[in-house]
């Protein structure tokens, strides 16, 4: 599937690049979202799709401006997405999302590559002031990627998910422009 698929870098770092959604790819999307720890980084365990509804999905994301997959390099592989959400031009500030699919690309520095791409997308191209995002408190790798790039908490949701039994803090962060560190 992902070997099939052209991709096209439009925002590109050293190891990865960021191309527009292809829906094409919804097997390898519905894949991951089958995986608990993709599903429980985004807080999603207890949503479940048909592929008809993933395809949706990813056509609906697929027109939306910085809405991006993150493609490896080296062997021009989908390994996730990323996205800035909920642009708000007044304010101008954003969202962030973001997954890594595969276990083998996790841990190793493509999501903080992304985010450090698409926050800097966002400050430089679409003049934001800040991007926040909110994490779950068990999600202790996110967490540290986040603050690797500069993320700072700003908040905090004192067991506001549950998840297997137990309450966990929802974590704010943000970054801004100064504290964004580029690589």
């Amino acid at each position: 599937m992902a070997g099939k698929t052209r991709y096209f870098p439009r925002l590109v770092g050293p190891r990865c690049y960021l191309s527009p959604i292809n829906p094409d790819d919804v097997e390898l999307y519905a894949e991951w979202f089958a995986d608990t720890d993709v599903i429980d980084g985004l807080g999603g365990r207890h949503l479940t799709f048909t592929l008809i509804k993933e395809k949706e999905i990813l056509e609906r994301l697929a027109g939306k401006p910085a809405t991006f997959a993150i493609v490896d390099r080296v062997e021009d592989r989908l390994i996730g997405g990323c996205s800035l959400n909920d642009i708000r031009d007044v304010d101008r500030t954003a969202e962030l999302g973001i997954f890594i699919g595969p276990a083998r690309y996790r841990n190793r520095g493509y999501g903080q590559e992304a985010i450090g791409i698409i926050s800097a997308h966002g400050f430089d191209d679409l003049n934001l002031r800040i991007v926040s995002l909110h994490v779950f408190a068990y999600n202790e790798l996110a967490l540290r990627c986040y603050e690797k790039v500069g993320f700072r908490e700003c908040g905090r949701l004192p067991g506001g998910k549950y998840r297997q039994g137990e309450y966990h803090d929802i974590i704010q962060m943000y970054v801004d422009r100064n504290g964004l560190r580029r690589s």
